[in-house]
């Protein structure tokens, strides 16, 4: 029997100066969904995303949020054309965050036009009210994670779980710091986030009603591809994808660890991270080991990154392909 992939979206994290720039003129697929949305963003913004990625780092947008979400869900739709090109179907599509949007666009819930709305919109709002704070991962379990809140000098929350013993805080600066050293003195992992907001957190809520209102007009379909949340760790009908449902993925916590758990135990056998640099290799294989350890047997399920930063993109692909091939997937032709 053939195996059953998943195309993975994570959200921020994966991002760098030059992703994608070698596929824009190297295939077909990637430059055509670049194009695609070049076409609707580009009078809406006065830049598109083919400059984005043709820009050096002096001249990079990546820092603002606007510029980095727009760059990214672009980038991570090109690569699924790209898998598509080279044979890969998803047999379910998942995500994190901003990751959720390239998700279901693949998958044919929202259309290209509103996704890009959804983007634009928390983009913005995110920037004209960013409250102080940021994000942080601690080498913790849920029961630690309540612990390392306790009798903080400012508001923290926990803003997600993506893997056994690894959970994200979002929150204030001093109560960052705090946690850091918290983690530290446990002797666990413990570092910043590349999101220079209080993500997945009450902090937010101003930012999720504004949310909820610009985004009234969409009617989200079913899809062609079984969409798995990481806002309730369940798939979800597509139909339900709403303003609603976007204001909960920006504010509430990231269930990436119970997604991943329901997406092992549906018998997805390999998760194919659809990003320009993996981020979700660890939370995906402790998924494994955590299934594997419950079941007591040998759980042959894999994760297979896409492209890694500043590598040669033909390699990397030409790698996952001979990877994906060995756990039994199947290419159309």
């Amino acid at each position: 029997m053939a195996a059953r992939v998943v195309g993975l979206f994570p959200g921020q994290g994966s991002q760098w100066v030059g992703m994608g720039r070698q596929l824009l003129t190297e295939s077909t697929g990637f430059g055509h969904a670049i194009a695609q949305v070049d076409a609707i963003v580009g009078p809406r913004l006065n830049w598109t995303v083919a400059e984005e990625l043709a820009a050096d780092e002096e001249h990079s947008r990546l820092g603002g949020i606007l510029a980095l979400q727009v760059t990214l869900f672009a980038v991570e739709v090109g690569l699924a054309a790209v898998w598509a090109e080279r044979g890969v179907h998803f047999d379910s599509v998942a995500g994190t965050s901003l990751g959720e949007l390239a998700a279901v666009q693949v998958a044919g819930i929202l259309n290209l036009t509103d996704a890009l709305d959804v983007v634009i919109a928390r983009s913005e709002l995110l920037e004209h009210h960013r409250p102080e704070g940021g994000t942080i991962v601690v080498n913790v379990d849920a029961s630690e994670a309540d612990q390392l809140l306790e009798d903080l000098p400012a508001p923290a929350y926990i803003a997600g779980f993506n893997g056994p013993g690894t959970t994200t805080f979002s929150g204030h600066e001093a109560a960052l710091v705090e946690l850091l050293r918290r983690g530290e003195q446990r002797g666990v992992f413990a570092a910043r986030v590349r999101v220079e907001y209080p993500a997945h957190s009450p902090l937010l809520n101003l930012v999720g009603e504004g949310l909820r209102a610009r985004l009234h007009h969409l009617r989200p379909s079913a899809g062609t591809i079984p969409f798995y949340s990481a806002v309730t760790g369940t798939r979800l009908e597509g139909t339900t994808l709403d303003a609603d449902y976007w204001a909960r993925n920006l504010t509430a916590a990231v269930y990436g660890q119970q997604m991943l758990d329901q997406l092992l135990a549906d018998g997805h056998d390999v998760i194919l991270e659809v990003t320009p640099h993996p981020i979700f290799a660890k939370p995906t294989q402790d998924a494994i080991a955590a299934r594997d350890g419950a079941l007591d047997e040998n759980v042959t399920a894999i994760h297979c990154p896409t492209l890694r930063r500043n590598k040669d993109a033909q390699e990397c692909l030409a790698a996952a392909t001979q990877q994906l091939l060995a756990a039994g997937v199947q290419l159309a032709h």
